[in-house]
């Protein structure tokens, strides 16, 4: 079996995300624009007749998926391997405090290098990885011809999108 749609979404906005501030794995809930954002995308999203909805299992990202459940009657499927990279001794530090830390390894970041994120975090082709791995199992599970509906994040769901099967 295979699904014919897998729709990567986005959670809606978090406070660290105004502040340009690294979340990783941190679980930082939405605030009230992403609250109001994953209610607006719910509404378009369910006009697409999802059969399964998976979800990151950080808070941020089920806030999200919660929406489309509510609309849907949905179970949401919480699986880890959706999380943000992990950005290790990163996590709570503003894009500038990284600058500072460390300007070699920033300057590489920002020229879109596959780094590290921090010397303990992942890199994007880490993440691509695990999201590849969980992408191609969700849609070999699914119904033929249905529409998956995934909630992840920035990073992990851009990765996803490069590597999804099909």
């Amino acid at each position: 079996m295979t699904a014919a749609r897998i729709i990567i979404w986005r959670h809606g906005r978090t406070e660290w995300n105004v502040v340009s501030r690294f979340q990783g794995q941190a679980d930082i809930p939405l605030d009230e624009m992403g609250q109001s954002q994953a209610a607006r995308a719910a509404e378009v999203l369910a006009g697409f007749r999802p059969t399964d909805l998976y979800s990151s299992d950080l808070s941020r990202c089920y806030q999200t998926a919660a929406t489309l459940a509510e609309r849907t009657g949905l179970e949401i499927i919480t699986d880890k391997r959706l999380r943000e990279i992990h950005v290790g001794s990163w996590e709570g530090l503003l894009g500038e405090e990284v600058r500072s830390a460390d300007p070699e390894l920033a300057h590489r970041l920002w020229a879109g290098e596959d780094v590290r994120r921090s010397p303990t975090g992942e890199s994007p082709s880490e993440v691509a990885e695990r999201m590849f791995e969980v992408l191609t199992e969700i849609a070999e599970a699914a119904e033929d011809h249905s529409t998956v509906v995934v909630v992840s994040h920035g990073l992990s769901g851009r990765a996803g999108f490069r590597t999804a099967p099909g």
